[in-house]
């Protein structure tokens, strides 16, 4: 052991000699990577000052060097692990290097990510900085055309809420995140108001909680314009990092600030803002704004949840609205759809508000037109374009001018020499993103919302899927579910949703659907589609053909003397009944009871066999009763001990009666039973009841379906 640890030493002094000669450097930096794997605390604590200076030299002069960031990170990740070394560089060391590094002019990539690994091991040492971190990063945010540059400096930005003391609780740390997103908010509606305004001040205002300075704006076009449109959409990407920070306690968050300016930007269309150069360019990039705006609206309702269900009804008829924005109304077969980007984007946010919210949505169960809207944008997205490509190469019309012949002529020359007609373009995976979105939601509404949708909609999602699936098997070139593997899963797993979860007044394609399984698993060449549909298969089996009733476990009852025996007691009938038989005395079948006694019954007592209850009925006719009794004592069949101090008349015997009405119970009619039976067993057995009343045999059997267990078998 003596010997490995002086070979690390004297390792890490051949390390020290090449890192301070320049020449040698740089192939210095690999063998400090190897050395650093050891994580050894006594080589570290020696040496980590001299690294961290020289590391630093290195990232400040050679812009191109990742190794050298590497190592700076990896030692800021060991060191804040010891708790000896941690104290001592943070109040030493590290503000010294993190002054230095935010004093760079031309700031790069590595000292981006230097600065990152500093906020991020040691927050704490940078308070005294935290307003210089944010006016550097701030302007690299919002103008580097690097991504990489950008992304880095968001990071850093979005961490500036935690650094500094925390005070008692992170209360600190909170108020200063809470600042943040106020201000970022804030500065959005400032850009999103000169965004819709031409005439707006030519200065922006100073947020300096954001580390956004006061600064002119460009006064030529379209030089404003880009800034303004880069300023909404880099805010947009601020709420995403601020919203999933990692902290440990719950953040205050403004849930209705946000909310408004983010529905102010969704609502707007490019026919509101004008004619005019500017305005038509500044809406050119409005689907890319509403993109943006609509991730951060997936980011909320991850977070929120069902917190978001008061906005339902605003939130539905947005979705609604930008439906009908970004539509193609003259779509070409075998292209992608105009705005197919930014409607595939609403139709994933819609599934994110079912999942995270749940029923609370009520998407598609509001007002009758807007469920026609979207079931109409759906289906219209989800189906294939039909057409046939036509030549170019037509007689030209004798109606026609000379210029409109003239042109007609030139473009059937163009397509014969060239052959670049655009009728002629057929891509078999266009549509592939937007088409697999509007499956997706189609397979969510129907499984979280289930029997709430209207019977119209889950009628026209069977129809459309089933006839999709059905082409598909018979082989059909329909595009692009023949040569698109996601398109063609969403589709089998939305025919799955319409099975497992059906209307009320609908019913579900049960044996359509296992067909159509079956042929996939066959016939299918997508490994995940077949496993899918056999995993489909099963499950749809096992709900049309049950092999066997469900497992039942009795537990044991708890604090039975608290029990109340005026709870509702749902009494199962045996599904191999007889036809009700009308009463003797000609009463009306409504007004007759089917009464039954339920007791508690003791569990080391042997269960009562059918012979002593036929006997027991016997006994009881033959005792001079004509009219028919109101119901089976359990009790009577099992052998009951003799005590002395109970007394059995007839008044006790009826109080242990509980009257049930059929088909219809109600809470006054549920009599008073003796002390015995004040708590009831969550499965009692019920032995053949007298069937008085019923009307409908078949709508005893479908209301006993799930009591069949409840039943004994009959002997």
């Amino acid at each position: 052991m003596n010997i490995l640890f002086n070979c690390i030493l004297k390792f890490s002094k051949q390390i020290n000699v090449e890192l301070a000669n320049p020449r040698s450097r740089t192939s210095a930096l690999p063998k400090l990577k190897k050395l650093l794997c050891n994580q050894d605390e006594i080589v570290l604590s020696e040496n980590i000052v001299n690294w961290l200076k020289t590391l630093q030299h290195i990232i400040l002069t050679d812009d191109q060097n990742e190794d050298a960031v590497k190592n700076f990170d990896t030692i800021l990740s060991q060191a804040c692990q010891v708790p000896s070394i941690s104290r001592d560089i943070s109040t030493n060391l590290l503000p010294g290097i993190l002054d230095e590094l935010l004093k760079v002019e031309d700031m790069n990539l590595p000292v981006l990510k230097a600065i990152n690994a500093v906020i991020l091991f040691y927050p704490t040492s940078c308070g005294k900085l935290r307003a210089g971190i944010m006016r550097r990063v701030m302007p690299l945010v919002l103008s580097s055309e690097d991504a990489d540059i950008r992304d880095t400096a968001l990071r850093c930005w979005s961490a500036c809420a935690f650094l500094g003391g925390g005070g008692h609780q992170r209360a600190n740390h909170c108020q200063q995140w809470l600042d943040q997103f106020k201000e970022s908010i804030a500065a959005m509606k400032s850009a999103f108001k000169c965004y819709l305004d031409v005439k707006q001040g030519d200065v922006s205002p100073e947020f300096s909680k954001i580390g956004l300075p006061s600064a002119s704006l460009p006064g030529t076009e379209p030089e404003r314009s880009d800034q303004l449109i880069q300023r909404i959409r880099v805010f947009c990407r601020c709420f995403q990092n601020l919203m999933t920070v990692d902290f440990p306690r719950p953040l205050p968050f403004p849930v209705d600030s946000l909310v408004d300016i983010l529905l102010q930007v969704l609502d707007v269309m490019p026919s509101q803002m004008g004619s005019t150069t500017e305005m038509v360019y500044r809406a050119s990039h409005l689907s890319e704004i509403h993109g943006d705006v609509l991730s951060v609206l997936s980011t909320l309702f991850k977070i929120c949840r069902r917190h978001l269900c008061c906005y339902a009804s605003v939130i539905n008829n947005t979705f609604s609205a930008l439906l009908d924005l970004w539509k193609d109304e003259s779509p070409v077969p075998g292209r992608s759809r105009r705005h197919h980007i930014v409607r595939g984007q609403v139709y994933e946010t819609i599934t994110d508000w079912l999942q995270n919210c749940g029923p609370t949505t009520r998407f598609m169960c509001g007002k009758s037109i807007l469920n026609d809207s979207f079931s109409s944008h759906i289906l219209d997205d989800i189906t294939p374009v039909e057409g046939t490509s036509t030549r170019a190469t037509k007689n030209v019309s004798v109606g026609l001018s000379k210029r409109a012949k003239r042109r007609k002529l030139v473009e059937a020359t163009d397509e014969m020499m060239n052959g670049n007609s655009s009728e002629k373009i057929t891509d078999v995976t266009a549509n592939e993103y937007l088409t697999a979105s509007a499956l997706q939601v189609v397979e969510c509404t129907v499984a979280i919302m289930g029997h709430r949708l209207s019977a119209n909609v889950v009628r026209l999602f069977q129809e459309n899927i089933v006839s999709l699936l059905l082409r598909l098997e018979k082989s059909e070139e329909i595009h692009p579910y023949r040569k698109c593997v996601r398109p063609r899963l969403e589709l089998y797993r939305a025919l799955k949703s319409l099975v497992l979860s059906p209307s009320v007044s609908v019913a579900p394609p049960c044996g359509m659907a296992t067909k159509i399984f079956m042929s996939a698993v066959s016939k299918e060449t997508s490994p995940e589609i077949r496993n899918f549909c056999q995993d489909s298969m099963l499950s749809l089996n096992v709900i049309v053909h049950p092999r066997r009733h469900a497992l039942q476990v009795d537990r044991p009852l708890q604090n039975n003397a608290t029990k109340s025996i005026n709870e509702k007691v749902t009494v199962p009938e045996p599904m191999n009944v007889s036809p009700p038989v009308s009463d003797e005395d000609g009463s009306d079948d409504e007004s007759c009871e089917t009464t039954v006694k339920v007791s508690n019954i003791v569990p080391e007592a042997d269960p009562f066999s059918g012979g002593d209850l036929h006997r027991k009925t016997a006994e009881f006719s033959s005792n001079g009763h004509q009219s028919e009794p109101e119901g089976i004592s359990c009790d009577d069949a099992i052998p009951q001990p003799d005590e002395s101090g109970f007394e059995n008349n007839s008044s006790k015997e009826a109080s242990e009666w509980v009257v049930l009405k059929s088909p219809v119970r109600d809470d006054k009619e549920m009599k008073e039973t003796s002390p015995i039976t004040q708590s009831l067993i969550e499965d009692p057995k019920v032995v053949e009841p007298q069937l008085n009343g019923a009307e409908n045999i078949e709508e005893v059997n479908e209301m006993l379906l799930d009591f069949v267990d409840a039943s004994p078998d009959p002997e």
